[in-house]
């Protein structure tokens, strides 16, 4: 089935008409949302939990920490991204023309413009722009020192090799 993708008129057309109370939703996937004057990721995952008070040999322990965790939920407004140039990485990552967005919060140092995945797979690992190669490991992305970028390639699900030698997930 073929489907119908959005010119570019037609897409700014739509983020013209945003409003609060009828917001622009970019991505199936992302609840990420524009109103007419932000562009606001909803739903994010709490930072700052403290895992250290986590038991899990005791069930009491278990509960008030997944009770914290799904308390902290939150909607991020993303500061200084342009919603002509959003685009979606995956389901966690969001890149525009200057910034890389991991739910919700700007990565410093990574450049939006040339950053991309190394496949079209949702589930892909690694990424790369044209300083750095990262790796997504356990929910947050880690630059890989030493990788070339413009050699860099994945080999498999968690295998990728450069110019000088190979890697597995780091």
């Amino acid at each position: 089935m073929k489907t119908k993708r959005m010119t570019e008129k037609d897409f700014q057309e739509r983020l013209s008409k945003a409003t609060p109370s009828k917001p622009f939703r970019f991505f199936r996937q992302v609840n990420c949302v524009y109103d007419g004057s932000k562009i606001v990721w909803k739903g994010c995952s709490p930072e700052n939990v403290d895992r250290n008070t986590l038991d899990l040999d005791d069930p009491q322990s278990y509960r008030d920490f997944i009770i914290d965790f799904l308390k902290g939920y939150e909607d991020r407004v993303l500061e200084d991204v342009d919603p002509l140039f959003l685009r979606k990485i995956n389901s966690n990552l969001l890149a525009d023309d200057r910034y890389v967005i991991q739910n919700g919060i700007l990565l410093k140092g990574i450049d939006g413009a040339s950053f991309r995945s190394l496949s079209k797979s949702p589930h892909e690992i690694f990424f790369k722009d044209k300083k750095a190669v990262y790796v997504e490991k356990f929910g947050k992305l880690k630059k890989i020192d030493d990788a070339d970028p413009e050699t860099f390639k994945k080999i498999g699900f968690a295998y990728a090799k450069d110019k000088n030698r190979f890697f597995i997930r780091m």
